[in-house]
């Protein structure tokens, strides 16, 4: 059993119909992931830019069930759309450790930490997290240091 974090928590408050009303927009999403063979540079920064804007759209709390369902499908198309883009740059590599990192945090300070890419927040704050999230900072940091 996984680490209860604040992204599923807020999942789980979702209303089953305002989710199934995101629902339609993930389906969108599968139909970008057939297109993320290849993307450009500028596509996958694009859907991480998408993805990080609806998280914190999720994360103020101020959206209506119905606006939160579709954030989640944004979230989640846009999730899909990097699992399936066929790139291997280094950059890329840091915004895939990043989404994963993102499923592993549970406070607002750490969430907000992975949207805006703020590696030293971990370095400096990030005793308490699994074994495996250490492992998503110390690649993140030397890809980031590598530059």
């Amino acid at each position: 059993m996984g680490t209860t974090t604040r992204r599923n928590l807020l999942r789980i408050g979702t209303t089953a119909a305002a989710y199934a009303a995101g629902a339609s927009i993930v389906t969108g999403g599968v139909a970008l992931a057939s297109q993320a063979k290849g993307a450009s540079t500028s596509a996958y920064e694009s859907a991480f830019a998408q993805w990080k804007a609806n998280l914190a759209i999720i994360s103020k709390g101020e959206a209506t069930e119905d606006q939160i369902a579709v954030c989640w499908g944004k979230v989640d198309a846009a999730e899909t759309f990097l699992m399936e883009a066929d790139q291997r740059s280094p950059r890329f590599a840091a915004i895939l450790l990043w989404l994963s990192l993102e499923h592993r945090v549970s406070s607002p300070a750490g969430e907000l930490a992975v949207r805006s890419e703020n590696i030293r927040h971990f370095i400096d704050n990030g005793g308490h997290l699994d074994w495996d999230a250490k492992l998503h900072v110390r690649g993140l940091r030397a890809l980031v240091e590598a530059r």
